[in-house]
């Protein structure tokens, strides 16, 4: 796996919202920073007006940050004016995107339901993306954690 670097303190509390650094909050932040990363935190990030191309670049840079198709649509659609639509197409276009393989995302609908949990069709591509390449999902979204085998955490 690649290599994930810290951004600066300054930086980092942007990103997770919660502190002003690694020391503040034990526990909070990653322990492993080798793991690559599913971001679904866009949309708060959009509701704050964050930055969020900034924040992420070294991550884009390292190639340590990934997407899937579905997570670029919720983003998007949300965005208002045609100007930072088209930086935010630009960002995605910079991230590797991993392909929807329809029958894992359908296996995992089905075991899961056969559980007594039901997801939101996104949160299963988005979970079933995750799982086929081993990342982290980095989400404050509870569906995620419903997942079996699933990485989540609330921050980078």
């Amino acid at each position: 796996m690649v290599e994930i670097r810290v951004l600066p303190l300054k930086l980092e509390s942007h990103i997770t919202g919660c502190c002003t650094g690694w020391s503040c909050c034990p526990g909070k932040h990653s322990e492993n920073p080798s793991v690559e990363c599913l971001v679904t935190l866009y949309i708060d990030w959009l509701r704050s007006r964050t930055q969020f191309a900034m924040l992420l670049e070294p991550w884009v840079r390292t190639g340590t940050i990934l997407t899937c198709g579905v997570i670029r649509v919720e983003v998007i659609r949300r965005v208002l004016d045609s100007r930072q639509r088209q930086r935010t197409e630009e960002f995605f276009d910079l991230i590797s995107e991993i392909p929807v393989d329809w029958r894992k995302v359908t296996d995992l609908g089905w075991k899961m339901d056969r559980g007594g949990i039901t997801l939101p069709i996104t949160d299963l591509i988005i979970a079933s993306c995750a799982l086929s390449v081993g990342a982290a999902v980095i989400t404050r979204d509870k569906h995620f954690r419903q997942v079996p085998g699933l990485e989540c955490r609330e921050y980078l």
